[in-house]
């Protein structure tokens, strides 16, 4: 049998989905700033915690006169009030910590100095201060668990998972919260709880139309990660329906890529194509470059699948730099495993190397799973490349226990056929037949393009004339 180590397969290399950073509108009632927040990387922001301040100017010089009568009891007693009574105190304490504004120039100047983490420490603060007061404190504490999560989200998922949360418990039924907890438990696999927050939105009377067709956005990104696409495609057509690309311009932009993703996996390249020029144009006219990074990136995957690998080489090095500029770490991970992917099938492993590390680090980081899952399949692929197969086996073993942890049915194939080349390099072809077989037969049931692919495999590989 003559088995060719090299043999491409453009499903391993050049993922099939993509990594997208998404914020609901998490910064609540900073700026009154209630549309959804999308593709937002770190410094943008900074920049929009750091320009409410100037809506909060007059706010501000009001408790700043109440915090110096707090400390002037000639003041309190001239207008018959005792400053040491529980009705004054509760009083003056709710004002104070209601409107926030103290605490919350102390995080918006940290902010502006580039140190997040003092910002989270006195949302920190503030949110809890907030939470042990009574009444109309309770919702300002809420809103301030969502500023909080802002703050964590690029780098402690589980934090802001948690202030999310306490932040449900406070104003249960918060779209935007949701809709945060939905993007980041997607993040990190937790699938079926992504879904279930997103559905949640959908039963909110009187939720606004973005915040619908995001979360219509969530339960077709976990279908599709479940290998679902019809209903994913069902999911992406509901959530464009709602919205337009001037109402929700950055959501529209996701939610096209979302729908060119299912297009291309089916083998409609044109279709994908003029989801991805219409999501382009859009993307720079509103001078969003996560979000026309996200755009060149997933154009990179169509180039690749139609055997351009140059062009897909420049429009992801186009990502990288986009991704990079604004510090979008999870952008960043997608463009350079996609990268790699490349570097591997030119067989220059040095480079592939490099940029899967990298991606793979991100996802160490912040625990992106799915994105793992690709990793360790692609490394496993050049560890088989290289003729190392212990190596090969055991990033293969970790790439597909993340997949069936995740349920990752979309992926799963692509991990068995690297399973099964792996088998075949090691003299068992019964074995490796039998992993072909299976991941074609997968394929089909997915209505992948790439089962044709597998068929030819299996036929090189002497694995007999299985039927299309």
């Amino acid at each position: 049998m003559a088995w060719d180590l090299n043999r491409l397969l453009s499903r391993r290399s050049v993922r099939i989905g993509g990594i997208v950073a998404v914020i609901g509108g998490a910064l609540g009632g900073l700026a009154n700033f209630s549309a959804l927040v999308d593709l937002v990387s770190p410094d943008e922001t900074r920049q929009i915690v750091a320009g409410a301040a100037e809506t909060l100017t007059e706010t501000d010089a009001k408790v700043n006169e109440l915090l110096k009568l707090m400390r002037n009891r000639a003041a309190f007693e001239g207008a018959g009030l005792n400053p040491h009574s529980e009705e004054t105190i509760k009083l003056a304490l709710e004002a104070i910590l209601t409107s926030s504004d103290a605490r919350k120039a102390v995080a918006r100047a940290a902010l502006e100095a580039g140190e997040v983490a003092e910002a989270a420490n006195a949302m920190r603060g503030l949110a809890i201060e907030q939470e042990c007061a009574a009444g109309t404190a309770a919702q300002a504490a809420a809103e301030s668990w969502r500023e909080l999560a802002v703050l964590t989200d690029y780098s402690k998922p589980e934090e802001t998972i948690a202030a999310l949360e306490r932040a449900d418990q406070l104003e249960p039924g918060h779209g935007g919260g949701l809709l945060h907890l939905a993007a980041v438990r997607y993040r990190i696999g937790a699938l079926s709880a992504a879904e279930a927050d997103a559905r949640r939105v959908l039963d909110i009377s009187g939720v606004q139309p973005a915040e619908r067709a995001e979360a219509h956005r969530w339960i077709g990104r976990v279908a599709q990660a479940r290998g679902a696409f019809d209903e994913a495609a069902q999911a992406y057509a509901h959530g464009l329906g709602l919205i337009t690309p001037d109402s929700a311009p950055l959501l529209y932009v996701g939610i096209m890529v979302d729908q060119a993703i299912i297009r291309r996996v089916r083998g409609d390249l044109d279709a994908a194509r003029r989801d991805l020029d219409v999501a382009l144009e859009l993307a720079r006219s509103i001078e969003a470059p996560s979000a026309t990074a996200l755009v060149l990136s997933n154009m990179a995957v169509n180039a690749r699948r139609r055997d351009d690998p140059d062009r897909a080489e420049a429009l992801l090095n186009e990502a990288l730099g986009l991704y990079r500029s604004q510090e979008n770490l999870f952008g960043e991970a997608l463009a350079a495993g996609n990268l790699g992917g490349l570097a591997i099938e030119r067989g220059d492993f040095e480079t592939a190397e490099r940029y899967i590390g990298r991606s793979a680090e991100i996802g160490e980081t912040l625990q992106l799973k799915d994105s793992l899952a690709y990793d360790y399949n692609n490394l496993g692929d050049m560890a088989l490349r290289r003729g190392d197969f212990d190596t090969a086996q055991a990033h293969l073993d970790r790439s597909l226990a993340l997949t069936e942890e995740l349920g990752l049915v979309s992926l799963r194939p692509y991990v068995t056929i690297t399973m099964g080349e792996l088998d075949l390099a090691r003299g068992d072809t019964a074995e490796g037949c039998r992993r072909l077989a299976s991941a074609r037969a997968a394929l089909a049931a997915l209505e992948d393009a790439n089962q044709s692919v597998a068929h030819e495999m299996m036929a090189d590989a002497g694995c007999g004339a299985p039927s299309r």
